[in-house]
């Protein structure tokens, strides 16, 4: 995901911590969160629930998640990057100016 990331020219930061957590990746442009979940660690008993209360307490400091299942990022990096534009095309950013190359 970050090599993809970059060819884009997409600002972001790995393992950047909000409140008492470390994300994946922020895009620092867009207050977007990605997530790269792996099949197994998500899967574990209780980390659904504890990974759906991170997301809305994450969000409520004014961040978006996206999640991605690792195999999804390996097989459909495309439409992960589809998911990503669409979202940063159709969020309401309050005071926030940007150009997107598409």
């Amino acid at each position: 995901m970050q090599k993809e990331l970059l060819k884009r020219k997409y600002n972001f930061k790995t393992q950047f911590k909000i409140l008492r957590y470390r994300v994946d990746i922020l895009l620092t442009d867009y207050n977007i969160i990605i997530e790269c979940d792996g099949r197994y660690w998500y899967t574990l008993p209780g980390k659904q629930k504890y990974n759906k209360q991170r997301d809305i307490k994450i969000e409520q400091e004014g961040y978006k998640v996206l999640r991605f299942w690792d195999d999804e990022i390996k097989k459909h990096i495309d439409w992960c990057l589809k998911k990503i534009k669409d979202l940063i095309l159709n969020y309401e950013y309050p005071n926030k100016y940007f150009m997107i190359d598409i």
